[in-house]
């Protein structure tokens, strides 16, 4: 209780959350991203999908693309389904008062990776992430990778050491750390990236325990499949979604709600109201 009301004060506004006996027992049996993780994919049909971006795109003129629609889905997901939408500090879940999402984007320059991250989307349309995100990575591509010159700096161990404490205060603690660069709560609750221009069917990423979120998502390339359809096999395009997330946050119970309410809103993007 003592830990639990200092953490509180040191983290600012956010309420704390009661752990049941099983995320007690996960707590205590993972401490990190080398263990304790939980991988899953699903697959959606996705031909009412791209018809219904590309009315939007005719109708409103913005560029959206199918990682906007997952996005948004991804939020409302984590409305429904609060258990994902925390950070652990220690062995104090935090829960977030908003769902903030991280999306990776590649550099211009080289094969540096950045990201930008996006707040509220769980109150934002479609239409206004796309918007949001489209100019938040093109000035992320002109601004470069936060940190870069520290990083290529420091010898490996300090910056191995420098990323675990800037992580902690940063991302755990929501406190910025203007000279690495880096935001309070730099990634958000969960970090999506695509793997469709690697024409990727199936990858789960690596999870870097710096980030403090509950969950990793990779939108994979859109495949032709056979598909049966009211008893008849018919072709669709389909793409799987591939998670990473941390048991200590999440049961079965927690993803398995989370992606069918991914999958859902991904088959027919215009459930996603605000």
């Amino acid at each position: 209780m003592v830990i639990d009301s200092l953490i509180a004060r040191l983290t600012g506004r956010g309420r704390i959350s009661r752990p049941t006996t099983r995320r007690r027992t996960a707590m205590a049996l993972w401490s990190g991203p080398s263990e304790g993780y939980m991988h899953a994919k699903v697959e959606v049909v996705v031909d009412e999908a791209l018809a219904w971006i590309e009315r939007e795109r005719e109708r409103t003129g913005t560029r959206i693309t199918i990682t906007h629609v997952v996005g948004r889905a991804v939020a409302e997901a984590l409305r429904q389904v609060p258990e994902l939408n925390h950070r652990l500090v220690s062995d104090t879940l935090i829960g977030h008062e908003t769902v903030d999402l991280s999306f990776l984007v590649g550099t211009d320059t080289d094969d540096d990776v950045g990201w930008v991250k996006v707040e509220a989307v769980e109150s934002k349309s479609v239409h206004a992430l796309a918007e949001e995100l489209t100019k938040q990575a093109a000035q992320a591509r002109e601004d470069g990778l936060p940190g870069r010159t520290l990083v290529q700096r420091l010898p490996i161990w300090l910056l191995r050491l420098g990323m675990r404490i800037g992580g902690w205060f940063a991302g755990g603690l929501g406190r910025p750390l203007g000279f690495a660069g880096l935001s309070a709560r730099p990634f958000g609750s969960v970090v999506i990236t695509s793997a469709a221009a690697f024409d990727l069917e199936e990858v789960h990423v690596a999870r870097t325990a710096f980030a403090h979120v509950s969950m990793n998502l990779v939108i994979c390339a859109i495949r032709e499949r056979a598909v049966v359809v009211d008893g008849q096999v018919q072709v669709r395009r389909c793409l799987n979604l591939c998670t990473n997330s941390d048991h200590r946050y999440v049961d079965g119970r927690h993803l398995g709600r989370a992606l069918k309410i991914i999958a859902d809103a991904v088959a027919d993007p215009s459930s996603l109201h605000t």
